[in-house]
C-alpha cells in the first residue's frame, strides 16, 4: 500500500486514539471500583459510572461500526491494494470482540445501577467480577486494534 494510499487512514488512526484513551481511562475507573466494592461501596459513584460507561462506549462502538470497521473492510477485499497486514479473520475477531464488550457493558451497566439503587439481589462480590471481565476483555481488544492500526501506520 503507498504512502499516499495510507495517508487517508491517518484521521482514522488519531480517532481511534481518541477513542481509545477514554475507554482506558474508564477500565482504570471501573478497575478501582471493582477493588472498592467489596470494603467501601459508593453506590453513587456506581449510578455515575453506569452511565459514564453507556456514554463511553456508545460513542466508541458507533465509531467502530460506522468509521473504522469500514475503513478496515475496505483493505481485506480482494485486488491489488490489498494490505497482507489485515486479514479477513482479524477484522472478524475485532469485530467479534466489540461484540463481545458491548454485552457485558449492557450486563454491567444493569448490574451497577441496581447495585447504586438498592435494588441488586447480586453481591458487590460478583458485581466486581463482573467489572472485571468487562475491563479485562476491552483492554485485550483494545490492544489488538491498537497493534493493527499502527502497524497499518507504519506502511
Amino acid at each position: 500500500m503507498s504512502t499516499v494510499q495510507m495517508r487517508k487512514f491517518e484521521p482514522l488512526i488519531r480517532r481511534f486514539e481518541t477513542v481509545r484513551a477514554e475507554q482506558l481511562a474508564l477500565c482504570d475507573e471501573l478497575e478501582r471500583l471493582a477493588d472498592d466494592l467489596g470494603d467501601r461501596p459508593d453506590r453513587q459513584r456506581c449510578m455515575e459510572l453506569a452511565r459514564r460507561m453507556e456514554s463511553v462506549m456508545g460513542r466508541a462502538r458507533e465509531f467502530e461500526r460506522s468509521q473504522m470497521f469500514p475503513a478496515l473492510h475496505q483493505l481485506t477485499g480482494a485486488g491489488s491494494d490489498r494490505c497482507d497486514i489485515l486479514s479477513a479473520r482479524l477484522l472478524e475477531q475485532l469485530e467479534s470482540e466489540q461484540e463481545d464488550d458491548f454485552l457485558l457493558v449492557g450486563e454491567a451497566t444493569e448490574a451497577l445501577l441496581e447495585f447504586g439503587g438498592g435494588k441488586s439481589s447480586v453481591s458487590p462480590d460478583a458485581i466486581g467480577y463482573l467489572l472485571r471481565g468487562l475491563f479485562v476483555g476491552l483492554r485485550r481488544h483494545l490492544a489488538l486494534a491498537n497493534e493493527t492500526l499502527a502497524a497499518l501506520g507504519a506502511g
